[in-house]
């Protein structure tokens, strides 16, 4: 496992169908003090086809004091990226957009099938087996750099 290192570039990340005044907003109300010594390990995704969006797993672990914000998602591998969290609500399970995970000051949040994800949409150049560079973008504008196994829709976790 490997502690990510940090690149300050923040600007021209894909936003691709997101309207440019959410853009805006995103930035003002996401600008905040973020952490940015994060483990990054065990990513990894399911793979669908253009027709349904793929999913993208992943682990944080926070090393600092401060907690740190995750706020996006890039690749030049889809065409759009969405950041979720799977809910249950009066016994019915559904999704939803999230503006953000906090990962806990010495803390560490593990993104699953069932719970934060990322949504993946439009591959281009990706199939099964692929390890697929991506980067995690934090509030303040620092960015992860990780390589994410791309699987089969069937798996379950990392290690399937």
């Amino acid at each position: 496992m490997a502690i990510a290192q940090p690149a300050l570039a923040h600007s021209g990340h894909d936003h691709s169908g997101q309207a440019a005044h959410h853009h805006t907003s995103h930035h003002s109300a996401s600008h905040k003090e973020s952490a940015v010594k994060l483990e990054v390990s065990n990513c990894w995704g399911r793979l669908n086809n253009e027709q349904h969006p793929s999913a993208l797993y992943v682990n944080f672990k926070n090393t600092e004091d401060i907690p740190a914000y995750v706020v996006g998602i890039k690749s030049s591998h889809f065409e759009k990226t969405v950041l979720h969290e799977s809910y249950e609500e009066d016994g019915m399970m559904g999704m939803r957009h999230v503006p953000e995970v906090e990962i806990p000051a010495k803390g560490a949040v593990e993104f699953k099938p069932g719970g934060y994800h990322y949504m993946l949409y439009k591959p281009s150049n990706v199939k099964q087996g692929d390890k697929i560079p991506f980067t995690f973008l934090l509030s303040n504008g620092h960015e992860l750099s990780a390589e994410c196994v791309m699987k089969s829709p069937k798996s379950r976790s990392f290690n399937d």
